[in-house]
Protein backbone atom coordinates (compact mmCIF):
# COMPACT_ATOMS: atom_id res chain seq x y z
CA UNK A 1 0.00 0.00 0.00
CA UNK A 2 3.78 0.95 0.46
CA UNK A 3 2.74 3.58 3.04
CA UNK A 4 1.23 -0.81 -2.35
CA UNK A 5 -1.48 2.05 1.74
CA UNK A 6 0.11 0.09 3.68
CA UNK A 7 9.85 3.73 7.47
CA UNK A 8 9.86 5.00 3.75
CA UNK A 9 6.79 3.51 5.32
CA UNK A 10 4.46 2.21 3.06
CA UNK A 11 1.40 4.74 1.77
CA UNK A 12 -1.72 5.15 1.74
CA UNK A 13 -2.16 8.70 0.54
CA UNK A 14 -4.18 11.67 1.36
CA UNK A 15 -7.91 10.72 2.15
CA UNK A 16 -6.66 6.84 2.64
CA UNK A 17 -7.59 5.29 5.12
CA UNK A 18 -6.26 5.62 8.50
CA UNK A 19 -3.58 3.38 9.88
CA UNK A 20 -0.79 2.25 7.37
CA UNK A 21 -0.28 -0.15 3.41
CA UNK A 22 1.82 -1.52 2.93
CA UNK A 23 5.57 -0.08 3.43
CA UNK A 24 8.92 -1.14 3.88
CA UNK A 25 12.08 -0.64 5.84
CA UNK A 26 13.34 1.48 3.04
CA UNK A 27 10.69 3.88 4.19
CA UNK A 28 5.00 1.13 4.45
CA UNK A 29 -7.42 -12.93 6.49
CA UNK A 30 -9.31 -12.60 9.81
CA UNK A 31 -7.84 -12.47 13.12
CA UNK A 32 -5.49 -14.72 13.88
CA UNK A 33 -5.53 -16.71 10.33
CA UNK A 34 -2.18 -16.36 9.33
CA UNK A 35 1.00 -17.71 11.11
CA UNK A 36 4.17 -17.26 11.00
CA UNK A 37 5.69 -19.47 8.03
CA UNK A 38 8.86 -21.50 7.72
CA UNK A 39 9.94 -20.10 4.41
CA UNK A 40 13.26 -22.50 3.35
CA UNK A 41 14.06 -24.43 6.42
CA UNK A 42 11.98 -25.98 9.41
CA UNK A 43 12.33 -23.89 12.66
CA UNK A 44 10.78 -24.04 16.39
CA UNK A 45 8.41 -22.98 16.90
CA UNK A 46 7.35 -20.76 20.49
CA UNK A 47 4.17 -20.41 21.74
CA UNK A 48 2.22 -17.35 22.13
CA UNK A 49 0.62 -15.92 25.35
CA UNK A 50 -2.87 -16.75 23.49
CA UNK A 51 -1.41 -19.88 22.43
CA UNK A 52 -0.44 -19.20 18.96
CA UNK A 53 2.36 -20.28 17.07
CA UNK A 54 5.30 -17.44 15.77
CA UNK A 55 8.13 -18.94 14.40
CA UNK A 56 11.26 -17.51 15.12
CA UNK A 57 14.41 -17.17 12.77
CA UNK A 58 17.54 -17.99 12.77
CA UNK A 59 18.47 -13.95 12.47
CA UNK A 60 15.80 -13.47 15.74
CA UNK A 61 13.02 -11.84 13.56
CA UNK A 62 9.43 -12.93 14.24
CA UNK A 63 6.16 -11.98 12.97
CA UNK A 64 2.75 -12.46 15.16
CA UNK A 65 -0.40 -11.19 14.99
CA UNK A 66 -0.99 -7.86 16.63
CA UNK A 67 -3.44 -7.34 19.56
CA UNK A 68 -5.41 -4.26 21.23
CA UNK A 69 -2.54 -4.16 23.39
CA UNK A 70 -0.12 -3.32 20.99
CA UNK A 71 -2.14 -0.24 20.53
CA UNK A 72 0.69 2.33 22.14
CA UNK A 73 3.94 0.57 19.98
CA UNK A 74 2.02 0.44 16.74
CA UNK A 75 0.92 4.07 17.00
CA UNK A 76 4.53 4.77 18.14
CA UNK A 77 5.80 2.65 14.61
CA UNK A 78 3.43 4.44 12.60
CA UNK A 79 4.30 8.03 14.05
CA UNK A 80 8.11 7.11 13.03
CA UNK A 81 6.59 5.64 9.28
CA UNK A 82 5.57 9.06 9.13
CA UNK A 83 8.41 11.24 9.94
CA UNK A 84 10.43 8.96 8.09
CA UNK A 85 8.25 9.72 5.22
CA UNK A 86 8.16 13.24 4.99
CA UNK A 87 12.22 13.39 5.88
CA UNK A 88 12.27 11.92 1.99
CA UNK A 89 9.84 14.23 0.60
CA UNK A 90 6.97 12.07 0.53
CA UNK A 91 3.62 13.01 2.09
CA UNK A 92 1.18 10.31 1.47
CA UNK A 93 0.70 9.63 4.80
CA UNK A 94 0.27 12.78 5.93
CA UNK A 95 2.33 15.08 8.91
CA UNK A 96 -0.02 13.89 11.88
CA UNK A 97 1.29 11.51 14.31
CA UNK A 98 -1.01 8.32 15.37
CA UNK A 99 -2.19 7.71 18.40
CA UNK A 100 -3.40 5.08 20.37
CA UNK A 101 -7.53 6.04 19.46
CA UNK A 102 -6.18 5.91 15.86
CA UNK A 103 -4.87 2.48 15.65
CA UNK A 104 -7.74 0.82 17.55
CA UNK A 105 -10.06 0.25 14.64
CA UNK A 106 -7.12 -1.29 12.84
CA UNK A 107 -6.11 -3.85 15.73
CA UNK A 108 -10.04 -4.79 15.52
CA UNK A 109 -9.79 -5.74 12.36
CA UNK A 110 -7.50 -8.34 12.88
CA UNK A 111 -5.51 -7.62 10.06
CA UNK A 112 -2.27 -5.97 11.71
CA UNK A 113 0.91 -7.64 12.27
CA UNK A 114 3.90 -6.86 14.22
CA UNK A 115 7.45 -7.72 13.51
CA UNK A 116 10.14 -8.43 16.26
CA UNK A 117 13.48 -8.01 15.75
CA UNK A 118 15.45 -10.33 19.25
CA UNK A 119 12.20 -9.86 20.94
CA UNK A 120 11.25 -6.26 20.46
CA UNK A 121 8.48 -4.98 18.04
CA UNK A 122 10.41 -3.06 15.15
CA UNK A 123 7.67 -3.21 12.39
CA UNK A 124 4.47 -3.08 12.05
CA UNK A 125 1.67 -4.37 8.51
CA UNK A 126 -1.41 -5.33 7.64
CA UNK A 127 -2.49 -8.02 5.50
CA UNK A 128 -5.88 -8.07 4.04
CA UNK A 129 -7.93 -10.22 1.27
CA UNK A 130 -9.47 -7.66 -0.45
CA UNK A 131 -8.74 -3.79 -1.90
CA UNK A 132 -11.63 -2.62 -3.55
CA UNK A 133 -10.68 1.01 -2.51
CA UNK A 134 -7.66 1.05 -4.90
CA UNK A 135 -8.05 -2.05 -7.36
CA UNK A 136 -11.51 -2.35 -7.82
CA UNK A 137 -13.84 -5.50 -7.33
CA UNK A 138 -11.68 -8.53 -8.00
CA UNK A 139 -12.17 -11.79 -7.85
CA UNK A 140 -10.26 -13.91 -5.24
CA UNK A 141 -7.10 -13.50 -6.62
CA UNK A 142 -4.40 -11.61 -4.16
CA UNK A 143 -3.48 -10.81 -0.80
CA UNK A 144 -2.96 -6.51 -0.61
CA UNK A 145 -0.09 -5.46 1.74
CA UNK A 146 -0.64 -2.24 3.58
CA UNK A 147 0.96 -0.01 6.11
CA UNK A 148 4.44 -1.61 6.28
CA UNK A 149 5.75 0.66 8.47
CA UNK A 150 9.89 0.20 10.66
CA UNK A 151 10.45 1.96 13.49
CA UNK A 152 13.12 4.73 14.15
CA UNK A 153 16.71 2.66 15.01
CA UNK A 154 15.58 -0.58 12.85
CA UNK A 155 16.13 0.37 8.99
CA UNK A 156 18.59 -1.89 7.30
CA UNK A 157 17.68 -4.85 9.33
CA UNK A 158 15.51 -6.60 6.43
CA UNK A 159 12.41 -6.05 8.49
CA UNK A 160 10.22 -5.06 5.20
CA UNK A 161 12.06 -8.02 2.94
CA UNK A 162 10.98 -10.16 5.61
CA UNK A 163 7.49 -8.87 5.86
CA UNK A 164 6.65 -9.33 2.04
CA UNK A 165 8.14 -12.61 1.93
CA UNK A 166 6.25 -13.72 4.74
CA UNK A 167 2.85 -12.36 3.25
CA UNK A 168 3.78 -13.83 -0.09
CA UNK A 169 3.92 -17.21 2.04
CA UNK A 170 0.32 -16.42 3.44
CA UNK A 171 -0.94 -15.89 0.21
CA UNK A 172 0.07 -18.97 -1.59
CA UNK A 173 -0.87 -20.93 1.13
CA UNK A 174 -4.18 -19.54 0.41
CA UNK A 175 -3.75 -20.54 -3.50
CA UNK A 176 -4.09 -17.20 -4.29
CA UNK A 177 -1.08 -15.94 -7.42
CA UNK A 178 -0.40 -12.42 -6.73
CA UNK A 179 0.77 -10.32 -3.31
CA UNK A 180 -0.14 -6.60 -4.03
CA UNK A 181 0.46 -2.79 -2.77
CA UNK A 182 0.15 0.46 -3.43
CA UNK A 183 2.83 3.70 -2.90
CA UNK A 184 3.14 7.50 -4.42
CA UNK A 185 4.57 6.80 -7.60
CA UNK A 186 6.53 10.20 -6.94
CA UNK A 187 8.80 8.23 -4.71
CA UNK A 188 11.46 6.91 -6.85
CA UNK A 189 13.22 5.77 -3.67
CA UNK A 190 10.23 3.59 -2.48
CA UNK A 191 9.40 2.12 -5.91
CA UNK A 192 12.61 0.82 -6.72
CA UNK A 193 12.29 -1.04 -3.50
CA UNK A 194 9.48 -2.04 -4.20
CA UNK A 195 10.53 -3.23 -7.60
CA UNK A 196 13.77 -5.14 -6.19
CA UNK A 197 11.43 -7.14 -3.54
CA UNK A 198 10.04 -8.22 -7.21
CA UNK A 199 7.03 -6.23 -7.84
CA UNK A 200 6.07 -4.70 -11.15
CA UNK A 201 3.61 -1.76 -11.24
CA UNK A 202 0.60 -2.30 -12.69
CA UNK A 203 -0.88 0.71 -13.53
CA UNK A 204 -1.97 4.18 -11.76
CA UNK A 205 -5.56 4.86 -10.23
CA UNK A 206 -6.24 8.34 -10.02
CA UNK A 207 -8.32 9.21 -6.77
CA UNK A 208 -10.87 11.04 -5.39
CA UNK A 209 -8.61 12.97 -3.64
CA UNK A 210 -6.40 13.79 -6.24
CA UNK A 211 -3.81 11.16 -4.68
CA UNK A 212 -2.12 8.56 -7.60
CA UNK A 213 -1.64 5.12 -6.42
CA UNK A 214 0.62 3.67 -7.95
CA UNK A 215 -0.12 -0.23 -8.34
CA UNK A 216 2.39 -2.96 -7.77
CA UNK A 217 1.94 -6.42 -7.95
CA UNK A 218 4.30 -9.68 -7.58
CA UNK A 219 3.71 -13.02 -8.37
CA UNK A 220 3.80 -15.11 -4.97
CA UNK A 221 5.22 -18.05 -7.01
CA UNK A 222 8.22 -16.11 -7.70
CA UNK A 223 11.41 -15.87 -5.70
CA UNK A 224 12.44 -11.88 -5.25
Amino acid sequence: MPNGSRSTGCSRGSGRRSGCSSRPDASTGGRGSAQASTFRRPRRTMALPDGRCAIPTMNGKTIRPATTGDAAIVARILTDAVAFKIAHDDMAWGHRARTEHDVLPMLDDGNVHVVEQDGVAAAIFMLTWQDEAYWGPQDPVAGYVHRLSVRDGFHGHGLGRYAIDWCADQVRMRRRPFLRLDCDPRNARLCAYYEALGFARVSLRPMASGYIASLYERAVNEAS
